[in-house]
């Protein structure tokens, strides 16, 4: 007998998470934002007189704030962005901020692709893209192996659909 569509005890074919390699053009961002914030004053007039004039403990409190927000960021993503592969469906969640994802059933799967930004292609780090048959479309993003996790989905989907 076939579990019920939806639940969540089908077997686990795959389970993925948000990558850490995903958020290193971030954290490249974060460098050299604190490099500009710490090191500007030396490079750039402009930033030398704010200095003295608001004082460098803003612009080490604005360091300050911005690794904060990048480590929430990544603590966050890692901990709650879970995408599920099981015979027959995908289970998204992305974690108690975000809206609850529908279970894409792979029988109603029309495409699967996929994907990367640019610097994931260094870090083999991507995304895939599963469109529904009936036009709605599901982003996985920070996946490792985007490449190899859509040839498991697109096989799951011919399974699927060979059932009907």
């Amino acid at each position: 007998m076939k579990p019920p569509a939806g639940d969540p005890a089908e077997p686990d074919l795959a389970w993925k998470g948000y990558s850490s390699a995903a958020l290193l053009p971030s954290f490249l961002v974060c460098v050299v934002a604190t490099l500009l914030l710490l090191t500007g004053g030396w490079f750039f007039e402009e930033i030398r007189g704010l200095g003295e004039e608001v004082g460098s403990l803003v612009f080490f409190g604005l360091t300050v704030a911005i690794w904060i927000v990048q480590a929430l960021r990544s603590l966050y993503l890692g901990a709650t962005y879970v995408y599920r592969l099981t015979p027959r469906h995908v289970f998204i969640d992305r974690g108690f901020l975000s809206r609850p994802v529908r279970p894409v059933e792979l029988a109603t799967v029309a495409e699967v692709t996929w994907g990367h930004g640019w610097l994931g292609g260094f870090f083999d780090v991507g995304w895939v893209l599963v469109r529904r048959g009936d036009g709605t479309e599901e982003w996985l993003t920070g996946i490792k192996h985007p490449a190899a996790f859509a040839a498991q989905v697109r096989q799951q989907v011919k399974g699927a659909q060979g059932e009907k």
